[in-house]
């Protein structure tokens, strides 16, 4: 039985999915073939239009440092916060590869979802891939089991 709703104690607000998925967590999302960064990196990295890509293997930690063009290895990002408008996603196989391999027992039908941190300095971002959370079974995979 359907719980008994007081209808005249609700106080209903207007969804609004702009702000409710934000997501304000720096989190990266590792497909089939496509790493993705939340806006949330964005913010807490500032919007930066280079980023240089570190991995430490031996901890499985992956690194998002922004930084400027003329340094070592800087590849383009993102564009000024008033005209990115969405989230960036890379399919780089060499860079999807890179990630994969440092999250445990990874599974190319799966999807995974790892926050960041930082270590005080907001122009660094660290993702443990041990904590590599399955997000979910890939739509097309889960209706090839049925």
């Amino acid at each position: 039985m359907a719980t008994k709703i007081d209808f005249s104690s609700l106080k209903l607000e207007v969804m609004d999915f702009n702000t409710m998925y934000s997501c304000n967590d720096p989190v990266i999302f590792i497909n089939r073939g496509t790493v993705t960064f939340s806006r949330g990196v964005l913010e807490m990295l500032n919007y930066p239009a280079y980023v240089q890509f570190l991995l430490d293997p031996k901890n499985r930690v992956f690194a998002v440092r922004a930084c400027k063009s003329n340094e070592t290895k800087a590849k383009p990002f993102s564009k000024p916060r008033g005209e990115q408008v969405s989230t960036i996603s890379s399919s780089i196989k060499a860079f999807h590869s890179a990630l994969s391999r440092l999250i445990p027992e990874y599974n190319e039908n799966l999807r995974y979802r790892v926050c960041g941190q930082t270590n005080g300095d907001d122009k660094i971002l660290y993702f443990s891939m041990k904590d590599a959370e399955v997000k979910m079974l890939r739509l097309k995979d889960k209706e090839d089991k049925e």
